[in-house]
């Protein structure tokens, strides 16, 4: 989104725990006519669990006539939250918890199965729901009313089992949707194996097993990995990759696999460093793009499918007439990516592979042609992606841009609904690849005033956790101090922690007037 003169100067500034499948009680399918017959089943599945947070799957059978449109209802018995679902609009009103099908999947033959997910919070316990209602009717599981056996539900609430020892079930391939979800909330490793020309370039330190052990303990499940691959390539017409660099990259990218994260590799800065020549040199920048992307899903092809392939960073080209075909452009590139990287076979044929708007930014252009796109591809394991930085002049705090004020908020609003609409309400995922401040620096405190950059933290979590988006914090050294791996602001963090479950109130202002007491005649005369 930003230009190469600011992104030089910011510098890109468990085992299962319990698992549940019962078919519960369900809701009644609202049926064509009236004499139609009506029921349905429901298998509710705890997929894994930890410390807080569990991974749900709901799958309802029509057993009646065929319906368009339908609405499962249940309560949790224990206060369970929804964090963030997938194949389904999820709200909730106290308990009580409604899940509305998406435009996609609103049809329900009869005998057909429709499936959604969820990531959701708990305390205490986590007891599976004892029954469901579909558009609101209760049913028993049959045709007629004739009750269906069914398991007792019962969750585990098993501590969170070390993330380096029991890795937990990746989900199904084929579902994107919920792999992204599964994906909520990611950290960035940013400034490390994108810094020019090598890893500690740019003043972080190598990274080690103990950081990625860190990230996953504090609660992130995916790390995105920006990696710069133009210093360590061969010439034309093999570009070979520098097989100490690839040695260092599938090291990283195996000790962050090891420790149950989700982590996304991608082409970084090679965007402004050479891919941005493609529309006056196709030939010779597509050999390149062509023979890096074959090496590393080479590399790669049978690494777990929690690895996830991005296709650029940040896209941009020179020589265009404009963002429109600057568009076009793109969508050669990442047509191209996605059919090499699936005819490289292994775990890479159904691999999460994950495609950019121009710029990625969240224009409504840029986000139609992706959609368009990713229509055309036809392929079922594709996301999107998009970065977010805020409202510029706070952002970057000119201009008087000092408060989380109206525009701010508006801002945030707007770009996220876009997204939503244009492209998760038609089933294509999305990811926030990078989001935070672009003057946030911890050696300039006050830059941005602290309680305003909160509620900043606080509101984008929020937007883009209603909205299904996952996001993954730019962290170039910033927040995580990579040397003793402690939080530099404990404080900002917790709000960051916060903003994946819940909300936090917030003040108008982070300034506070405490009027001064009037004081007697005697008092002041002493």
């Amino acid at each position: 989104m930003y230009s190469q003169g600011l992104r030089r100067f910011r510098h890109r500034v468990g085992v299962i725990a319990g698992a549940v499948a019962a078919l519960l009680v369900a809701g009644t399918v609202v049926a064509t006519s009236a004499q139609a017959a009506t029921g349905c089943r429901v298998a509710y599945t705890v997929a894994s669990q930890w410390s807080g947070g569990f991974t749900a799957n709901v799958e309802v059978t029509n057993l009646g006539d065929p319906v368009n449109g339908w609405s499962l209802g249940w309560a949790f018995p224990s206060g369970q939250r929804v964090t963030q679902a997938w194949n389904a609009t999820v709200t909730s009103s106290g308990a009580q918890t409604t899940a509305t099908n998406m435009s996609y999947n609103a049809a329900i033959g009869t005998n057909a199965t429709v499936s959604f997910g969820f990531n959701g919070s708990w305390t205490g316990s986590n007891t599976a729901p004892a029954s469901f209602a579909l558009n609101n009717v209760p049913c028993t599981g049959n045709v007629g009313g004739t009750p269906t056996p069914s398991a007792s539900p019962s969750t585990s609430s098993s501590p969170s089992p070390s993330p380096s020892t029991s890795p937990s079930t990746p989900p199904q391939q084929g579902n994107a949707a919920q792999t992204v979800a599964a994906m909520q909330p990611g950290w960035n490793l940013g400034n490390t194996l994108d810094a020019i020309p090598d890893e500690t370039s740019w003043g972080n330190p190598r990274v080690t097993r103990e950081l990625l052990h860190q990230i996953r303990t504090q609660g992130y499940r995916s790390i995105r990995i920006p990696v710069t691959w133009t210093d360590h390539q061969g010439a034309a017409p093999g570009y070979t990759i520098d097989a100490t660099w690839l040695s260092r990259v599938r090291e990283v990218v195996d000790w962050a696999l090891a420790e149950d994260l989700y982590v996304m590799i991608n082409l970084h800065h090679d965007s402004w460093m050479w891919i941005n020549g493609y529309p006056g040199d196709r030939t010779n920048v597509k050999n390149r793009y062509t023979a890096l992307w074959t090496q590393i899903a080479s590399t790669f092809r049978d690494r777990s499918s929690k690895l996830v392939f991005e296709s650029i960073n940040e896209p941009q080209f020179t020589g265009t007439s404009g963002d429109a075909e600057s568009d076009t452009v793109l969508q050669e590139l990442n047509t191209e990516f996605v059919r090499l990287v699936r005819a490289s076979g292994g775990n890479n044929a159904t691999r999460l592979l994950v495609l950019p708007t121009l710029y990625t930014n969240s224009n409504q252009a840029q986000l139609d042609t992706l959609a368009n796109t990713i229509g055309q591809l036809r392929d079922p394991n594709l996301a999107a992606t998009v970065h977010f930085y805020g409202w510029w002049p706070f952002s970057v705090n000119i201009a008087g841009g000092t408060r989380y004020d109206s525009n701010v908020e508006q801002d945030i609003v707007d770009s996220f609904t876009r997204v939503h609409t244009t492209l998760v309400s038609r089933g294509i995922p999305v990811i926030v690849g990078e989001w935070a401040l672009l003057s946030y620096d911890y050696t300039r405190p006050g830059i941005i005033e602290r309680g305003e950059m909160l509620k900043y933290f606080e509101a984008v979590s929020y937007h883009a956790r209603i909205r299904n988006l996952t996001t993954m914090l730019w962290d170039a050294g910033t927040f995580l101090n990579r040397n003793d791996l402690q939080w530099r602001d404990p404080g900002v963090f917790a709000m960051l922690k916060a903003g994946w479950t819940t909300r936090s109130a917030t003040a108008s202002s982070d300034q506070i007037y405490l009027p001064v007491p009037a004081r007697s005649p005697a008092s002041r005369s002493r």
